[in-house]
């Protein structure tokens, strides 16, 4: 098991068209194969910057979701609005198992 975080930061004037766009497609991203959790959540003190953790099965599966056009229509939408280039952190479960 693996949890991506992403961390976003929208221009202002972009974030209602971003949440939007979640919105729209977190309920598929929810049910694709493999994903078994996904949550939206905005930093407390700086309101444009948004993150996506979304836990998965396996790697393969994240890389067959970043390969799907769910994912690259939900992206395509989302860059657009983005003042910074987001950053990505794929992390294993519990290394100590």
């Amino acid at each position: 098991m693996i949890t991506r975080i992403v961390r976003m930061q929208f221009k202002h004037d972009a974030v209602a068209s971003f949440l939007e766009t979640f919105s729209r497609t977190e309920k598929k991203i929810r049910n694709f194969e493999g994903c078994l959790s996904l949550q939206l959540m905005r930093d407390e003190e700086h309101i444009n910057t948004f993150y996506t953790v979304s836990v998965w099965k396996n790697p393969e599966a994240l890389e067959k979701y970043r390969q799907s056009s769910l994912f690259k229509q939900t992206w395509e939408a989302a860059k657009k609005g983005f003042s910074a280039k987001p950053v990505a952190f794929t992390l294993q479960g519990d290394v100590r198992k």
